[in-house]
């Protein structure tokens, strides 16, 4: 007989209380450092996560200290003599098990997602149900910059418009930009129950742009930096797209973030044929750029209709009255 030698494997479970520890550590961090240079990114569905973990973690040791005073003022001084050894021993322990808090706070189980190739979730729409579509040319920016990314000399807006032309093109299978454009407003209206038409003359667009990181640390108007938001070259070409193309009336189309306010970095890039120039020509003057406090020339300030939106907190929030009087909204990401 052949006798079998036993392994002891370290125990995954003894090791909750340590996860407790550093998941709460690590919540606290990350707090700090994304929310302390800008408190509006408390927000962000990551830090509504992170948050209340971070609160419990130092609840937990709050309560610990909390108690230890109490303990040594009641205690002969004989023994606060040996409080700093007490205080250590616990420390040392408490980090190491905590497995009451952890059995709570980490799940038992779960059901992992796997995800299938070529199997999406969801029900594909569009005219080309679930097709997306990826534009790449390498000379729409320069790979070395000069300055800030949002130059003029940084950006080549030729190149730029027919990357988005190419875009629409392929989104809907057509090689006719009119053509693709049509379909898309016809497949919104059918599916709106409005029938089979496509843009008519006065329906409002509105165009939700990125400014997420023109908050109010400083004054975002004349702020200049190199953080990513919307591009004003992209946003120029789509206006020329709906303006040129479809036929959309400048005066019916609202550029917006209702949250952010809009700086002259990117107002004045959409507004002129070019900026900056020797002679400032308009390009799309009777646009409406709205944002949070319509604060500089040009931008209005955004007022809020009576439509909600509620959230599963309870919380409710206003939608913009550019928005809920637009017949079209576009989303344009970062």
């Amino acid at each position: 007989m052949h006798q079998c030698q036993h392994h002891r494997f370290l125990n995954t479970d003894n090791l909750k209380g340590i996860w407790f520890h550093i998941a709460g550590i690590a919540c606290l961090i990350w707090f700090l450092f994304r929310v302390a240079p800008a408190p509006h990114r408390s927000q962000y569905p990551c830090q509504q996560i992170a948050i209340p973990v971070a609160l419990s973690y130092i609840a937990f040791w709050s309560c610990i200290w909390f108690g230890l005073r109490i303990w040594l003022k009641k205690t002969q001084s004989r023994t606060s003599t040996i409080a700093p050894a007490v205080i250590a021993v616990l420390m040392i322990l408490i980090s190491i098990t905590g497995v009451g808090f952890a059995t709570i706070s980490l799940p038992t189980s779960y059901d992992p997602w796997g995800p299938i190739p070529k199997e999406p979730m969801g029900i594909p729409q569009g005219v080309n149900p679930g097709r997306v579509v990826w534009v790449w040319n390498p000379d729409a920016s320069e790979k070395d910059l000069s300055g800030y990314w949002w130059l003029k000399e940084n950006n080549n807006q030729e190149v730029i418009d027919g990357m988005v032309t190419d875009g629409i093109q392929q989104l809907i299978g057509v090689n006719d930009t009119y053509d693709a454009w049509d379909q898309i407003f016809r497949y919104f209206n059918q599916e709106h129950g409005y029938g089979d038409i496509g843009y008519s003359p006065g329906e409002k667009i509105a165009i939700k742009i990125n400014l997420n990181n023109c908050y109010d640390s400083t004054d975002p108007y004349v702020k200049e930096d190199n953080e990513r938001d919307a591009s004003p070259y992209l946003v120029k070409a789509l206006l020329k797209h709906l303006v040129s193309v479809v036929g959309v009336e400048q005066d019916d189309i609202t550029v917006y973030d209702a949250s952010r306010k809009m700086g002259n970095w990117i107002y004045n890039r959409i507004y002129y044929e070019e900026y900056p120039a020797d002679l400032l020509i308009p390009e799309f003057p009777d646009i409406h750029y709205v944002d949070k406090a319509g604060g500089a020339l040009g931008r209005e300030q955004v007022q809020p209709s009576s439509e909600l939106i509620y959230f599963t907190d309870g919380l409710t929030r206003t939608l913009p009255t550019c928005v809920v009087e637009a017949d079209y909204l576009i989303n344009m990401p970062i």
